[in-house]
């Protein structure tokens, strides 16, 4: 039973694992790093070394995050299941030492590269500032409307709290629940309905014994 838990939870960090990589925006994280290892100068104003302890610091940092990510799984998972790797918040314990290991890999880049070809830091600067800009006003595009959005969803989680707490009190077992879907934001009934544990925590707060769809009930709040 424990190793068939265990290789689940490597299977579930395995996905995370892959959506990690392949998430273009920490290009960003990388580039910044780049962009201050090209610009790092000495007092003296000549390009310094790195420590050739450097590498291996970096090789420790993945190892720490591939065993610390790995045991976030292996604990999250009985909780929240398969879900564990689409629950993008539970990887917050990690990811922060994630973007440290990029920043830091790419500042050992971005002075390799100003040590490797002498024709100026100009070109590294350049091209690390220029995907730092672009990966920046590609989430600023992207997060344009998030502001109001959760305003308007704060709102509308309100009026729906109020409505939920008077017929609670009232008596009633069973309430209608409206889902307030924004972004990747976890809802009762998400996923087509199999993401059963949110409802549960829902029907938990108001004291309840369960609450329904509101969107399928066509109840409006």
């Amino acid at each position: 039973m424990v190793f068939e838990s265990l290789a689940a939870s490597l299977r579930g960090y395995t996905h995370i694992l892959l959506t990690l990589v392949t998430n273009w925006q920490y290009l960003g994280a990388i580039a910044l790093g780049a962009l201050i290892g090209a610009l790092a100068r000495r007092k003296d104003g000549r390009i310094p070394r790195p420590d050739h302890r450097a590498p291996l610091v970096l090789a420790f940092g993945v190892l720490a995050l591939l065993f610390s990510g790995y045991v976030c799984t292996v604990i999250t998972r009985p909780v929240f299941g398969s879900s564990v790797v689409t629950v993008n918040r539970l990887w917050n314990d990690y990811l922060f030492l994630l973007l440290l290991l990029l920043v830091g890999a790419g500042g050992l880049l971005g002075n390799w590269a100003v040590r490797r070809y002498r024709r100026g830091t100009g070109p590294v600067v350049a091209g690390a500032t220029l995907l730092c800009v672009g990966v920046t006003v590609v989430l600023a595009v992207a997060l344009r409307d998030l502001g109001s959005d959760m305003q308007a969803r704060g709102k509308a989680w309100d009026r729906q709290d109020r409505l939920l707490r008077k017929e609670a009190a009232a008596g009633v077992s069973v309430l209608s629940y409206e889902p307030l879907v924004i972004s990747k934001m976890t809802e009762p009934f998400g996923n087509k309905g199999k993401r059963s544990w949110p409802a549960a925590c829902v029907a938990t707060y108001y004291h309840v014994k369960d609450i329904t769809d509101g969107t399928r009930t066509g109840t409006q709040r």
